[in-house]
């Protein structure tokens, strides 16, 4: 008799469990930020590699990358600061040179990678931005402003600087 009883009260406990399994509840997702307009200037222009900086190469930011991947969708074009869930080798081997960017060695990497396009956040690099603004001046007969919608600027890289040139 006492196995009877245990099993009468386990029947409900059993049917509030499945049920419980079976609620769904609202997630609280919000919508993400809008994308900057340079986007959709970039999805008019002819088919180029793109780089988005900042570039992340710290462990820490490196899954920053999936910004610049998320605005990929808008504009469809190859985009470098791309990895899936393995991160591999080639992307951990540029990753240091290219966040150096607007320096010698990452606008050579830039040139072997084909790159066409930059898209620079001035309002992701913090108190650097200012730093960045002045570091991009020297480079401006290579790198042609297409559109700037607020801290964001897409440059179009119109040639490369000699293989040994230094600013």
């Amino acid at each position: 008799m006492g196995a009877h009883v245990g099993a009468l009260l386990a029947a409900p406990v059993l049917v509030l469990l499945t049920c419980a399994d079976l609620f769904v509840s609202p997630l609280g997702l919000v919508d993400p930020p809008a994308l900057s307009p340079v986007y959709a200037t970039l999805a008019a222009t002819p088919d180029g590699v793109v780089a988005q900086f900042p570039f992340y190469d710290k462990r820490p930011d490196v899954h920053l990358h999936t910004q610049h991947m998320r605005s990929s969708t808008s504009h469809g074009r190859r985009l470098v600061n791309g990895y899936r869930d393995n991160i591999p080798m080639d992307f951990r081997e540029m990753v240091t040179t290219i966040a150096e960017f607007p320096d010698p060695g990452s606008i050579a990497l830039l040139r072997k990678l084909g790159m066409r396009y930059v898209v620079v956040h001035l309002d992701l690099y913090g108190d650097a931005a200012g730093t960045m603004g002045r570091l991009l001046r020297p480079w401006a007969e290579y790198l042609r402003p297409l559109k700037t919608a607020g801290p964001v600027t897409l440059y179009e890289i119109v040639r490369f600087p000699p293989a040994r040139y230094r600013l």
